[in-house]
């Protein structure tokens, strides 16, 4: 590859994506500028749920005690990880969606489920307009940080961004301007539409991958470079 990949998004998820695109024979750059940490939460006393909503594996990584109190609810979590980690922590997952949450409120629908309770982070999207009763509880938080130096040494030069979510797109556009860096000699290489929509105009280039993984992110971050 003839320019590096820049991976912004929080352990562990940064050090998976490194893996992957190192094998892939990309040069990458690995700086997180988010961390993510637990939360205190409860559950509410008496309120009875049929159903749990996630859409991050952080929810299960993070999650804590309470999980062991909710673990006989059916789980509907978004991504691979996010099934896998739930299994760890002695969920059964009903459905795994991709692609965002809404994708998931039809299958709750159709399997009758009435009052979820939704593991979510302290920054969230709005679910669409629904007839459910969805209870949202914030159980992590990914704190933003600063772009160091050696960053923006780094960014002196043309380079591909991976980026894994809006807030990532807005957060790191921030920081480029901020910096100084030339924001017209980057690339974005991004997980879904709305990541893109959030990144702004002014970029050499961007692209969408095809679905939310990592393999995708790859395929269009291969096709930037040639490009």
């Amino acid at each position: 590859m003839t320019q590096p990949l820049v991976i912004i998004r929080p352990e562990p998820g940064a050090s998976a994506t490194m893996q992957r695109a190192v094998q892939a024979g990309w040069i990458v750059i690995k700086e997180p500028l988010f961390h993510i940490h637990a939360l205190p939460w409860a559950i509410a006393g008496g309120v009875k749920y049929d159903a749990l909503l996630a859409g991050s594996a952080n929810a299960f990584r993070h999650g804590g005690d309470n999980l062991a109190k909710l673990a006989h609810l059916p789980v509907y979590g978004v991504g691979h990880k996010t099934a896998a980690l739930a299994r760890e922590c002695g969920f059964s997952v009903a459905q795994t969606g991709n692609g965002g949450l809404s994708r998931l409120l039809p299958a709750l629908k159709s399997d009758g489920k009435k009052h979820i309770l939704w593991l979510s982070g302290h920054h969230y999207v709005p679910l669409p307009t629904h007839d459910m009763q969805i209870d949202r509880v914030a159980v992590y938080a990914s704190e933003a940080g600063q772009m160091p130096d050696s960053l923006v040494e780094s960014l002196r030069r043309p380079a591909i961004i991976a980026l894994h979510s809006a807030r990532a797109a807005t957060h790191f556009r921030e920081l480029a301007v901020r910096r100084e860096v030339n924001i017209a000699q980057m690339s974005l290489a991004c997980f879904a539409p709305r990541i893109a929509e959030a990144a702004g105009k002014g970029w050499a280039e961007i692209a969408t991958a095809k679905s939310p993984d990592d393999e995708a992110l790859l395929e269009v971050a291969a096709q930037l470079c040639k490009t």
